[in-house]
């Protein structure tokens, strides 16, 4: 009787770990929630574990239990691979990550650079001139205070 009722219970456990990992590989389907999909598949984990050794304890049907602990860890380990790809957006469009395109973070982008044509590059040149003037006569100030 004993042995049946363990039975049950170990059943239960890897049962308890195979929905646990299903819950959690639905929650990973949703890029918002890919994050928490990590909080049923570690149940998943410890509860299969918990199956594992009771079964190994007790001799009884490991078959459940090993199968349970193998889908729970190809489940976790399938969702830190989309979360590692994924690249942020939060939409089914922008869950790939390129990364051939990131030099533009590092770059001006081009309504901020300086306009240096038309009306822009006569005002810098304006410029230059009277300070190119000015240092002239600051030039010619001193060598004349020198004399």
């Amino acid at each position: 009787m004993d042995n049946k009722i363990s039975s049950t219970r170990i059943r239960a456990l890897g049962f308890i770990g195979i929905v646990l990992s299903a819950i959690a590989i639905g929650l990973a389907t949703v890029p918002s929630l890919r994050i928490a999909a990590f909080i049923p598949g570690i149940l998943a984990i410890v509860f299969s574990t918990i199956s594992v050794f009771q079964a190994s304890r007790n001799r009884n049907d490991m078959v459940l239990c090993f199968a349970s602990l193998g889908i729970s860890l190809l489940v976790n380990i399938l969702i830190a691979v989309l979360t590692l790809v994924s690249d942020g957006k939060g939409s089914a469009e922008g869950n790939t990550t390129d990364f051939s395109n990131r030099h533009h973070l590092f770059e001006m982008k081009e309504e901020s650079k300086p306009d240096i044509e038309g009306d822009d590059k006569e005002k810098t040149t304006a410029k230059l001139d009277s300070l190119v003037e000015k240092l002239k006569s600051l030039e010619n100030e001193s060598v004349d205070n020198e004399q």
